[in-house]
């Protein structure tokens, strides 16, 4: 189940970046329609991070399998939430960390966050107008996406200053650990 489920994820990433790069269709063949339409109810989460770019800034991003119209939401501020994009400025493949997956109800919620964030207004002039090192980059972002996600993020006030990326994968890390001691004690008990 789980090879399915990532030859399935790379399917639809690789249809996103084929629509995103500006082909006009994307590849329609009837099996790969079949198996998005078969793909699991189940939202799996993951983090993208790059280490290597933007002065050792780094960027991170986030990718929901399982959500949205087209089965695949990828938020990367302000890089137009393209992951092509990001490849391309970023020339490596980032470290990807699966985080615990969400129900049907937080999910629900993310999307209407999500339909009334700004970074659901990729097309707009002013996405990404308001990119601030310091107040409003993509770890900012990533750790909206985290809160409206309902993951327990000990992180106080609404932007930190200075946030940086390798903090997100860090708290990432963190997520995944905690919800594994919960589990395991949860057995025990």
């Amino acid at each position: 189940m789980r090879h399915l489920f990532a030859r399935l994820s790379a399917a639809v990433t690789l249809c996103l970046a084929i629509t995103a790069c500006g082909s006009a269709t994307a590849p329609k063949s009837s099996r790969l329609l079949s198996q998005l339409e078969d793909r699991p109810k189940v939202t799996t989460v993951e983090i993208f991070y790059w280490n290597n770019k933007n002065l050792g800034f780094g960027h991170v991003a986030a990718g929901l399998t399982g959500s949205g119209p087209e089965g695949f939401h990828y938020i990367s501020y302000a890089m137009g939430n393209d992951y092509s994009a990001d490849m391309q400025k970023h020339g490596k493949d980032p470290k990807r960390i699966r985080l615990p997956e969400r129900t049907p109800e937080q999910m629900e919620e993310f999307e209407r966050w999500y339909a009334s964030s700004s970074y659901n207004e990729v097309k707009s002039d002013t996405y990404g107008k308001d990119y601030s090192m310091l107040k409003h980059n993509c770890a900012h972002a990533v750790l909206d996406v985290l809160r409206a996600l309902s993951y327990d993020v000990p992180m106080s006030g609404k932007a930190p200053i200075a946030l940086m990326p390798y903090q997100i994968s860090k708290l990432a890390k963190k997520i995944v650990d905690n919800t594994a001691e919960a589990e395991a004690e949860a057995k025990a008990g």
